[in-house]
């Protein structure tokens, strides 16, 4: 199949910008990112404005909105740096560099190598969805109403006492949680990178919760939210929200479904909020909901047919097998059963 180059850089250049970029980018939220998409946008009359061509790469033209865009799609702090036109012509230089660079690659057939056609899928999905569902809802369509009704039936999202977030590794013995306990707490403790990964590690590896391997350990926040009860019996409720230090590994805490040694991975400050301070913050979270719920309908409307075609077939049994071994793996010895 013969390939337009030139178009197919068009897309991979800004694709590679951006990526690049995304990296010291602080993570936003759905509704955040769509507003960033719906203002890059240049409208006169309904249609595009024209813009001046500042480069060219053979017949590609790269024009100054396209430029000014992707500069736009950078972080704040990032931004700041290309103020000036001298440094606006560092960046169309940088600019001008990736898409030589891409074209290299593409010219050596990486345009088909299965992680790159991963990656531009992944942001064609992005794109088809926020373009189709995610601008055509606003916060401005949300009623006073609906916030008020929100939050009342979510007073525990705006009012609520300091909370922690645990995570736990079940064990079947006390010998064996003292054993774990022990162990992973000098190793969080000597930890260079995130606590919680050691601890994830471990329960991976000797918690014996049936919902380990899903849930990673996690037990959720203490005390409940709501009033909701507990996931696990109240001794180790009571033991974690009695957790006081960030990153503490606990002592091995009795209970009726065994031994469970407990982390603090995240402390969450007291929270009260009326609805006037809570008002945006509300609307968000509506924002992102109703957009979920879009997103799920049309996957749902795309995967129905092929199912019922029997075009998409998934195998659940096989998939359970696998993920019995890949446990069963996990919980093979580690250092903290072999001593």
């Amino acid at each position: 199949m013969n390939i337009n180059w030139n178009k197919s850089i068009a897309v991979i250049g800004p694709v590679v910008c951006i990526i690049a970029a995304s990296g010291c980018r602080p993570e936003r939220n759905l509704s955040e990112s769509v507003e960033a998409v719906r203002s890059k946008v240049s409208t006169r009359s309904g249609e595009r404005v024209d813009s001046p061509v500042v480069a060219t790469i053979g017949d590609r033209e790269i024009r100054f909105d396209e430029v000014v865009a992707n500069l736009d799609s950078l972080p704040v702090f990032v931004r700041m740096r290309y103020k000036s036109p001298e440094r606006r012509l560092e960046f169309l230089e940088a600019f001008v560099e990736f898409q030589v660079l891409a074209l290299a690659a593409a010219a050596e057939g990486l345009g088909s190598d299965p992680k790159v056609v991963d990656v531009l899928k992944r942001d064609l999905a992005s794109r088809y969805l926020i373009e189709n569902f995610d601008l055509k809802q606003r916060t401005t369509d949300i009623s006073e109403d609906v916030i008020r009704e929100f939050y009342d039936s979510h007073p525990w999202l705006f009012s609520h006492p300091a909370q922690n977030h645990v995570f736990r590794i079940l064990c079947s013995d006390r010998a064996q949680a003292a054993k774990v306990a022990y162990r992973v707490r000098s190793l969080v403790e000597s930890a260079t990178g995130d606590p919680l990964d050691v601890f994830r590690e471990h329960v991976a590896r000797s918690s014996v919760d049936p919902a380990a391997f899903r849930t990673s350990g996690d037990i959720g926040i203490y005390p409940s939210a709501g009033g909701s009860s507990a996931s696990v019996p109240v001794q180790v409720a009571a033991a974690a929200e009695a957790l006081d230090t960030l990153h503490q590994v606990s002592d091995p805490v009795e209970a009726p479904d065994g031994w469970s040694v407990l982390f603090l991975a995240r402390q969450i400050p007291p929270v009260s909020k009326d609805i006037d301070q809570a008002r945006a913050e509300i609307a968000g979270m509506i924002l992102d909901a109703r957009r979920l719920e879009a997103r799920r309908a049309l996957a749902d409307s795309l995967i129905r047919p092929l199912k019922e075609s029997g075009s998409l077939v998934v195998n659940h049994e096989l998939l359970s097998d696998l993920a019995a071994a890949d446990i069963a793996a996990r919980k093979s010895p580690g250092p903290e059963k072999s001593r």
